[in-house]
């Protein structure tokens, strides 16, 4: 009988993932859907979360893939173009 070694897998690193944070004017649910439609469409979004209270869009992506912010912008600008980059407040 021949025993045979196995060797184990090392264990994967856990997925790493990007935050990009717009401020996108949102005056209904048709306009969340539009936003929502372009960026799935973008190669690496894990998930799309808005909020309309704050008229804030937050895009989570894969970091192995390449995406820009920039890339994210102009998605959101084809309906929405007075969509701009978050800024954080002073506070925090």
């Amino acid at each position: 009988m021949r025993i045979m070694h196995v060797r184990r897998r090392a264990k994967l690193p856990p997925l790493w993932y990007k935050r990009i944070e717009l401020k996108v004017p949102l005056c209904c649910e048709d306009c969340e859907e539009n936003v929502r439609g372009e960026l799935t469409i973008l190669e690496g979004v894990k998930e799309i979360i808005i909020d309309p209270s704050t008229q804030k869009v937050v895009v989570i992506g894969h970091l192995d893939v390449q995406l820009e912010p920039s890339m994210v912008l102009n998605a959101v600008k084809k309906v929405k173009n007075r969509a701009e980059l978050w800024k954080p407040s002073r506070n925090s």
